[in-house]
């Protein structure tokens, strides 16, 4: 015997019920008509009896008081409803039923009932007389003392359990049933306790439909289990085919599903009717699920399948006029609330209609291209309907709709968070401003109209003044009347205020006084600003006071600085004179070997010195930023012929090779100074010569960048010497530093040639660069500036014409016969001597003048007597008179004739101050005794002459005679 499955009991909501204290109350107080068992005032029933009673006047006032005071209590007691079901709880039938019964009560009020619910679970065990037996035994003892106010049962089975059962377990409680298709029960139902809902398979409409859907169909299929219920729904149908004469049904039943489903396969019929499944079960006879049985059946062939039952709507079915378990149970809910409001049993009777409805798969319509009537398709439940525009593009509509309110928040939130953010930096810039203006440490006006609107403390300390003393005032009361260059103030501070607004800004220097009439230095900055819709001026003063008198203390450092050179150059220049100049005539006597070379050593010595001093004199000139150089037409190829003319000595006493290869076409001629050009490859060659004992020394010109709107020259020295490593290239361009200090010793030098050529290089346009490999060779690689080459010849190889040196004045020219008169003015006795011997061995006849003064003596009684002085050396530092005052004072006198300057100041100012005071050429001690004879000759010459007495314009451009102090 199958097992009895005690099942769950389920509340639809449970609210707190009357205490029963105030119910005994309530019941000593009330007649006895009233206390009647179980009946709560506040149910249905309850009011409905209370309605008829007829108490006496005190107990109706006492039953009043007592009523308004226990309402709020009563109304808490819930109604009970004992539900049972034929079938199990998973059962699609029985659930849509108890969920159409349950939804209907919760509509009228969710806190209002309580419902236990048992299942028979006849679809897996048999009904049988016993099985009733033992489910009732057992239900008594489970539900002792239980007494219901209303029991619903679903379906065939449960009914005939209430019936013969629960009626007695239950005595006071109706039945109320759905879901029952046996009809002769209809008679034998007791009025006062039983009603409920039946069910009916109606293939009437179903028919209708079809013939509708396929007016030629004429053969149906009815396909079912073998259950009573099939039976009966065949019954019914057979009946309702009476009325269809030409449709013929067939029916197909059996419990085993693949024996049905196999009896299905190659039948005619296109319309298959579903009427009862529930009892369908597989070949090792388990029950099966309605939706495995649908499938299968709907797999079968190509039928049309349609359904006289909700549960059967899986894939395949396409519907049609159907029992609704849902409106069963609804139904049913609805005559059990009629009751429990106060409608007798009697007066609710069955519902023999069955609430069936149309109901179809609109995905089976789709796939069959069927279309429905329009009256039926317009009451009909549609399952998975076509979605609509909106439902289709529902997730698309959604997500347009989330991106543009985001877009929109994004938008809002980015426009709010840049509006804050920019109101929140002009905050910060006006208080950052603000804050710059007061605390800063520079000065700060505003000029609005002409006056001063604000200030900063900077500009009151400045000042020494009051706000009140500043703010409304104009710019004239800070300054003085006149600048230093002595230019208006109010006139200047007009112009620099106006080039302000035009230029939107100026800088200047400017003399400003205190209210105390100190005056001070201040560097001011003008700007622009704007200002309540117009424009303003923004001055910034820096009190540059400190700084005027450090660069005044510069300037005259500077000024000392050249002074002290000048003296320093005068001050050895002077001996420097005698001593080569006496070591030259030794070596002109007759002297053994031993006492010649003795002379040699020191005129090779004095020389020596004599260049470093010229190179401290360079290098004087350079940092101090007065270092001039030409540009100028010259020959790149004549300057190297030069350079090597001049060099080869060198080489040929150590047996070295210098050689000159030029690498591509050369320019004829570039716009550079020669004579600079020429000092750094001397330099660079000298210094090639000097670190190199055997191999080659080799000078390298090329022209570079020639497509480029700047072309450069190119010049390599390369030789095969010691080399250098990098860290001692690092410290080759410094002044008085060579690449290594035993360099110093083993070579000599003071490592000033090659910061002096460097410089010089950039001077030029260019620069010196060096590769090295130590031990082996080096290559020191000039570039400087050519000028335009647009019309310049191109030599491919440079001839012998181009590249051989042209004799200079005063370089290797021949000894002039000295046929004048000449003025000597020295102070130095072995520099009279020297000079003397040197123009008197060259035929001049010489006077000598100790100071400035007797020279200008000497000229101006001179010009009287014939013949006259044809040539005056001034020496321009002498005592009593120097060599300046004397020139003047000369010219002053209308002298005329030549003078030239002989003096040991070498500096480039020092030339033109020479030739402003009125001197005719210029000459550098120590003396180059040929250079002297020969410019001696040519103003000589000059002075015999027609117009010699004429007076001698200065020249305009300097001679060769620079080349002593510049090379």
């Amino acid at each position: 015997m199958p097992t009895f499955r005690k099942l769950e009991q389920r509340p639809v909501a449970v609210r707190t019920t009357v205490p029963r204290v105030v119910m005994r109350m309530l019941a000593t107080l009330l007649p006895e008509a009233w206390r009647r068992r179980r009946i709560a005032c506040t149910s249905p029933r309850g009011r409905r009896f209370l309605a008829q009673a007829r108490p006496d006047p005190r107990q109706a006032m006492c039953c009043l008081l007592l009523s308004l005071c226990a309402t709020p209590l009563l109304a808490a007691e819930n109604q009970s409803i004992f539900v049972l079901h034929s079938y199990s709880q998973e059962y699609p039938w029985t659930k849509r039923q108890h969920e159409g019964f349950i939804r209907k009560l919760t509509a009228v009020d969710r806190n209002y009932f309580t419902v236990s619910v048992e299942y028979l679970d006849t679809k897996r065990v048999p009904y049988t007389t016993a099985y009733a037996n033992l489910m009732a035994g057992q239900l008594a003892q489970k539900y002792e003392g239980f007494q219901p106010d209303v029991i619903y049962v679903t379906d065939d089975n449960a009914m005939s359990f209430a019936l013969s059962h629960l009626m007695q377990i239950f005595p006071n409680a109706p039945v109320f049933f759905s879901g029952v298709n046996d009809y002769h029960l209809k008679a034998q139902l007791a009025r006062d306790r039983v009603t409920g809902v039946f069910e009916r398979k109606e293939i009437g409409p179903n028919l209708e439909l079809m013939h509708y859907l396929a007016p030629a169909a004429r053969d149906i299929l009815v396909v079912g289990d073998e259950s009573e219920t099939f039976d009966a729904i065949r019954s019914d149908i057979e009946v309702e085919l009476g009325r269809h004469p030409k449709i013929s049904a067939h029916f197909l039943s059996n419990n085993r599903l693949d024996l049905l489903v196999e009896s299905l396969r190659g039948r005619p019929e296109r319309f298959v009717f579903l009427s009862t499944l529930g009892a369908m079960k597989d070949a090792g006879d388990c029950t099966l699920g309605l939706e495995e049985t649908v499938l299968a059946i709907a797999q079968a062939g190509p039928f049309t399948i349609l359904s006289m039952e909700d549960v059967y709507l899986y894939q395949g079915v396409l519907g049609g006029y159907v029992t609704s378990g849902a409106k069963q149970g609804e139904t049913a809910a609805g005559m059990v609330t009629r009751y429990l409001s106060g409608t007798s049993v009697a007066n609710i009777p069955p519902n023999a209609s069955s609430p069936n409805e149309y109901i179809f798969d609109a995905a089976e319509l789709r796939r069959t291209g069927l279309r429905l009537p329009p009256e039926i398709a317009r009451r009909a439940t549609i399952l998975n309907p076509l979605p609509t525009f909106y439902e289709r593009n529902l997730d698309v509509i959604v997500e347009m709709f989330y991106a543009t309110v985001l877009l929109l928040v994004l938008v809002l939130g980015v426009s709010l968070y840049l509006v804050l953010r920019k109101n929140r930096r002009i905050y910060e810039s006006e208080a950052r401003h603000r804050l710059l203006f007061e605390r800063s440490p520079d000065g700060h006006l505003i000029l609005d109209g002409g006056l001063f609107t604000d200030c900063n403390d900077a500009i009151l300390s400045m000042l020494g003044a009051t706000r009140d003393q500043v703010i409304g005032q104009s710019p004239a009361i800070l300054s003085p009347e006149r600048q230093p260059d002595g230019s208006l103030s109010a006139e200047r501070a007009a112009a620099r205020i106006s080039e302000a607004i035009e230029a939107g800004s100026a800088r200047f220097e400017w003399m400003h006084c205190r209210l105390d009439g100190t005056e001070f230095w201040v560097d001011v900055s003008l700007a622009t600003i704007p200002m309540a819709g117009r424009s303003a001026m923004l001055a910034t003063w820096r009190n540059i006071s400190e700084r005027k008198l450090v660069e005044e203390r510069l300037l005259a450092a500077t000024q000392a600085k050249s002074e002290f050179l000048a003296n320093m150059s005068h001050e050895i220049r002077t001996p420097m004179t005698a001593i080569l100049g006496f070591s030259e005539i030794l070596m002109g006597t007759e002297m053994d070997q031993e006492q010649l070379d003795a002379a040699a050593t020191i005129k090779d010595n004095g020389e020596y010195l004599t260049g470093i001093i010229n190179d401290i004199l360079d290098l004087s000139k350079i940092e101090a930023g007065k270092l001039e150089v030409e540009h100028i037409q010259c020959s790149p190829c004549q300057i190297l012929a030069e350079v090597v003319s001049l060099m080869r000595v060198r080489a040929k006493a150590k047996n070295l090779p210098l050689e000159i290869e030029y690498d591509g076409p050369i320019p004829e001629t570039i716009q550079s100074d020669p004579t600079r050009l020429r000092q750094i490859l001397i330099n660079l060659t000298g210094n090639a010569v000097k670190f190199t004992e055997v191999g080659i020394v080799r000078l390298v010109a090329r022209l570079s960048d020639i497509e480029s709107d700047e072309p450069m020259m190119q010049f390599e020295v390369v030789d095969t010497g010691i080399g250098m490593t990098q860290e001692q290239i690092a410290k080759l361009f410094k002044p008085f530093s060579q690449a290594d200090s035993s360099t110093t010793r083993k070579f000599g030098g003071t490592g000033l040639g090659l910061a002096i050529s460097k410089r010089l290089a950039e001077a030029l346009g260019g620069d010196i660069i060096v590769r090295s490999t130590p031990g082996q060779s080096s290559t020191f690689t000039v570039t400087v500036g050519t000028g335009p080459l647009n019309g310049v010849k191109m030599l491919d190889t440079p001839t012998e014409a181009h590249t051989s040196a042209a004799p200079g004045r005063g370089v290797n020219a021949p000894e002039a016969n000295l046929d004048c008169r000449v003025l000597l003015a020295e102070d130095g006795p072995d520099n009279q001597r020297l000079i003397s011997f040197l123009l008197k061995s060259a035929g001049a006849e010489v006077t000598v003048a100790e100071n400035g003064q007797v020279a200008c003596d000497l000229a101006l009684e001179a010009r009287g007597e014939r013949p006259p002085f044809d040539v005056i050396l001034m020496d321009m530092q002498m005592p009593v008179m120097d060599g300046y005052t004397a020139t003047s004072r000369l010219r002053d006198a209308g002298y005329t004739g030549p003078i030239i300057a002989l003096t040991a100041h070498a500096m480039s100012t020092d030339r033109d101050k020479c030739l402003h005071a009125g001197c005719d050429d210029y000459l550098v001690k120590p003396i180059d005794h040929k250079k002297l004879i020969s410019v001696v000759a040519e103003h000589a010459s000059r002075q015999k002459l027609p117009d010699a007495n004429a007076a001698i314009p200065c020249p305009n451009q300097p001679d060769e005679s620079r080349t002593t102090s510049d090379g």
